[in-house]
């Protein structure tokens, strides 16, 4: 085996690699996982299937429940995921990139730099989302008609939440 076919053999494993993780066909094995290169725009940091989510992070993937997304919070052109369990990964892809593969009917915005998973929230008082961790996160003044709209109030009179 000469050195060139070594590296033809090594850049098929690659490719081979990155369509198995991109095709969800089977999981990476050890011995494969140090073949995966960082991703370009042709294979992004998060890729989103069904119920769960694959996430780039120390050169290979995360795999994790989309439920168990707490919140996306935008830095910069960059996107922090928080999850229910652990520390948040910063991944090189936007909130909004990230936000528009999740499902709408879990996931909403509620200011420039947050969405949340309307699963972990506890309460809405006011404008300010109280989350099952207890976290307080306000409700944006730009996106306070849109989020009250999206959601349906029981037991209040108020004007201030709209009916649908």
């Amino acid at each position: 085996s000469t050195p060139t076919s070594k590296v033809r053999e090594k850049l098929n494993n690659v490719y081979r690699v990155k369509n198995q993780v991109i095709n969800l066909a089977k999981p990476l094995t050890t011995e494969e996982e140090y073949l995966v290169e960082p991703m370009s725009a042709e294979y992004p940091d998060v890729i989103i299937r069904d119920s769960y989510c694959l996430i780039w992070e120390k050169r290979k993937f995360r795999l994790e429940p989309i439920d168990s997304i707490y919140y996306l919070k935008a830095d910069r052109s960059c996107c922090e995921i928080h999850f229910t369990e652990g520390n948040p990964i910063l991944v090189s892809v936007s909130m909004n990139t990230v936000a528009a593969q999740l499902p709408e009917k879990d996931f909403i915005r509620i200011q420039k730099s947050y969405t949340i998973n309307l699963k972990h929230t506890k309460y809405l008082t006011g404008n300010t989302f109280i989350m099952k961790n207890g976290e307080r996160l306000t409700i944006g003044p730009e996106y306070r008609e849109e989020v009250y709209s999206s959601l349906i109030f029981i037991g209040t009179k108020s004007k201030k939440y709209r009916q649908r």
